[in-house]
């Protein structure tokens, strides 16, 4: 009965653990987006959830191009899918740009930006690498 007592004990503990981690990477990404959507840079990689024309849910991962004082330019994913960390979504369509303002932004921060295309976009993380090569660079 010792046994049952201690696994149970440990599944408890675990249990705990795991709820405050995951709670804790949350925190930590709803900072990261505080921080990183005022100051977007070059190379910066947005994850977007929303629920396309079709009713399905999907993320989608948008990098950005470009920016100025109006509007920020992006390069829209070329697949979309269900799982935010899918390595396959880190693929762009660089012939085509997509422009959100940083109103749409903030809108999607909040999970109630719509276009045509995304609908109850939210914005899950943003990804500023540390190998990203600097816009004065040769």
């Amino acid at each position: 009965m010792r046994y049952g007592k201690n696994i149970l004990i440990l599944a408890i503990l675990m249990g705990l653990g795991l709820f405050f981690y995951i709670r804790q990477v949350n925190s930590d990404r709803i900072s990261n987006i505080s921080v990183l959507i005022k100051q977007p840079e070059r190379g910066d990689i947005y994850k977007i959830k929303y629920t396309d024309a079709i009713g399905s849910r999907s993320v989608r991962y948008f990098k950005v191009a470009e920016t100025d004082d109006g509007s920020i330019a992006f390069f829209r994913g070329k697949m979309s899918g269900w799982n935010a960390s899918d390595v396959f979504l880190d693929d762009y369509e660089t012939d085509r740009i997509v422009h959100f303002s940083p109103g749409d932004l903030e809108l999607m921060k909040e999970g109630k930006f719509s276009n045509g295309e995304m609908k109850n976009a939210k914005i899950i993380e943003i990804e500023r690498r540390s190998e990203r090569i600097p816009d004065n660079s040769i």
